[in-house]
């Protein structure tokens, strides 16, 4: 292949195309993926958008992806959209991923009606950190649990505030807390202390502190306490407080028995 290029390619389409194993023809398309020749990449993607053989389709989809070529995400996003096997829809996102083509896969999220795959495409959009598409898609309304959930593997506590700010379904809103309780970052907390006093609903504000408790945000809570005047809110708090390992808290209980 390197020293003549136009001698080497109908040999490795006669391996592809005869009954040699699955590992020759492995090497036989690694071989492809990594030539710069148009021939060779167009020979690739022969392979990988043939159906007859799913086995090699699945082998050639992961080599396109191996192969460093920046303009192949849109034929791979072809295959994947002309495709009806879900084993090859997966193995072209995976080949999607690796050629970090987020747009493409942002798109895969918006339109596919498989919730498996859809699921999928989000996961790698996260994995990628594409913080501003998950968003979107949040916004859009598109699978909002699988977003919200990877938004927190993200650790990203700015897009999960955002959707606090106007998210209305009680599940994803108690979710979206809970995710930020589990957060130990400043920008975490400050959102909750400050939803706390926003808040009416008696059944959030618990939620907003039994978070606060599980980031042992142990200053937060007593600064909560000090100014509440709902005695079973006091209560709830002064609890948490009763069960953290802090000073501060201990401080404000010590405070409360004199």
């Amino acid at each position: 292949m390197n020293a003549e290029p136009e001698r080497a390619l109908p040999l490795l389409e006669k391996i592809l195309k005869s009954s040699s194993s699955p590992g020759v023809k492995d090497r036989a398309l690694f071989v492809l993926s990594q030539s710069r020749s148009p021939q060779a990449q167009q020979l690739l993607l022969m392979m990988a958008k043939g159906g007859s053989n799913p086995d090699l389709q699945l082998r050639a989809l992961r080599n396109m992806a191996m192969s460093g070529n920046k303009n192949i995400a849109a034929d791979i996003a072809g295959i994947y959209n002309a495709s009806h096997n879900q084993a090859i829809k997966k193995q072209a996102l995976n080949s999607l991923m690796m050629a970090k083509a987020s747009d493409d896969i942002y798109s895969i999220a918006r339109t596919e009606q498989d919730a498996s795959l859809r699921a999928e495409a989000i996961q790698m959009l996260g994995i990628l950190h594409q913080n501003d598409k998950l968003g979107q898609l949040y916004k859009d309304g598109i699978a909002k649990d699988t977003v919200l959930e990877n938004m927190f593997l993200l650790g990203d506590p700015g897009h999960i505030l955002e959707i606090l700010r106007t998210e209305k379904d009680p599940k994803l809103r108690a979710s979206a807390i809970r995710s930020l309780g589990l957060m130990h970052t400043q920008q975490a907390g400050d959102g909750l202390v400050a939803m706390y006093a926003a808040e009416q609903d008696m059944g959030v504000k618990k939620q907003i502190v039994e978070s606060l408790w599980l980031q042992r945000n142990a200053k937060a809570l007593v600064d909560m306490v000090r100014k509440e005047s709902n005695p079973e809110m006091k209560k709830d708090i002064v609890q948490k407080l009763s069960i953290m390992k802090s000073k501060e808290a201990t401080d404000y209980l010590m405070e409360l028995l004199k």
